[in-house]
């Protein structure tokens, strides 16, 4: 499995190399193919789809369940994601030297789909703490290869850059997958991409080729797991307090900062496994951020970020995942820590009731 994980300010991009931790790895087996036929419809382009660009999946073990209309959004939002499916697609193609790899296989996006909570005409808008929900796209790519982060680094410069253009706007959330990945995963009955089939809606498609029908894991073997992720990364989060608040007491600041940003990091992972079996590789505490108050909005509340000041303390701990180690003109001070310190407790605390919520429904 392939994939990658961004963020360009508010507009996010997660391209995700995630499932990799998160047991199962299955090895693919299905390495049959079938053509995949044009369907003319706005978004999709007037390109044919050739053999090799979808796995074959038996009539039974395909649906038809994704929806395709996005009648609930205002004009204004369908005006605004039509625009941002125009970004991703231009700056792609813009990115790829050649349409085909060198296998002679093409390379392209076969599907974007939205999901979570505005697909789900479910927007969370919090005035308190300045946070709205993100347009959450799925863009499944031909090949592993494409989810290399070089390919999205300018659409994620164009997103963001149209979103500061306009403040109206909904910040713009994906994450890329390849397409045999995607396949798998719902075969095996991920809960991640399971609620995607169940709750997504199909906003371009290269080919009409359908999505396999969501395996099903036990309920014992989703709590089993979900319990033993829990368990490990909640742990961890603790334990690096502990480290920050003695650092904290020895005058080490920086130090401080970054253990911080371990136990925050740890925090979210923690989160999102328990909850979905799923998170991403990677350390950039915003983009994990975004992705599990995707999944649970009771997230939010652990962050402050209306105002400059509240947003100062958490956007420092971001960068001193490298930078409060490596550079020497790091600075943060006392004050921003403290706040830092009282936040993710917070935070702690309220992913240990989610999850234990999750873990108690069984």
């Amino acid at each position: 499995m392939s994939g990658v994980a961004w963020m360009a300010g508010g507009a996010s991009v997660f391209i995700l190399d995630a499932l990799t931790q998160i047991a199962c790895q299955t090895p693919r087996t299905d390495k049959s193919h079938a053509p995949c036929l044009q369907r003319s419809r706005a978004w999709t382009g007037g390109r044919r789809c050739r053999a090799g660009d979808w796995p074959r999946a038996s009539a039974a073990a395909t649906h038809r369940a994704v929806r395709k209309d996005i009648d609930h959004l205002s004009p204004k939002n369908r005006r605004h994601l039509e625009e941002a499916v125009q970004i991703l697609r231009a700056k792609f193609d813009a990115r790829l030297k050649s349409p085909k790899d060198e296998r002679g296989h093409p390379r392209r996006i076969c599907k974007i789909i939205l999901y979570g909570s505005m697909a789900r005409g479910e927007p969370v808008l919090d005035m308190v703490n300045g946070y709205k929900s993100d347009f959450d796209l799925l863009v499944i790519v031909s090949e592993p290869g494409v989810a290399n982060p070089k390919y999205w680094e300018d659409a994620a410069q164009a997103l963001l850059l149209a979103e500061e253009q306009d403040e109206t706007r909904h910040p713009v959330s994906f994450i890329v997958h390849d397409l045999e990945d995607v396949t798998e995963q719902i075969r095996l009955g991920r809960p991640f991409f399971r609620d995607i089939v169940r709750d997504g809606i199909v906003i371009y498609e290269f080919s009409a080729a359908e999505l396999p029908m969501p395996g099903n894991l036990s309920r014992d073997e989703e709590l089993a797991e979900a319990r033993k992720y829990y368990e490990q990364w909640f742990a961890s989060s603790s334990e690096f307090s502990k480290f920050a608040a003695f650092g904290m007491s020895e005058g080490m600041l920086n130090k401080t900062a970054f253990q911080l940003h371990q136990a925050i990091e740890a925090a979210y992972h923690c989160a999102l496994l328990t909850l979905t079996l799923y998170s991403a590789k990677e350390h950039d505490i915003e983009k994990l951020r975004k992705l599990a108050e995707a999944v649970e909005p009771r997230l939010i509340e652990a962050w402050p970020r209306k105002h400059y000041y509240e947003r100062r303390p958490f956007n420092r701990l971001k960068r001193a995942y490298v930078e409060a180690r490596y550079s020497p003109h790091f600075v943060i001070t006392g004050e921003d820590l403290a706040f830092a310190a009282e936040r993710v407790a917070v935070l702690q605390a309220i992913v240990k009731t989610v999850c234990e919520e999750r873990l108690a429904a069984g």
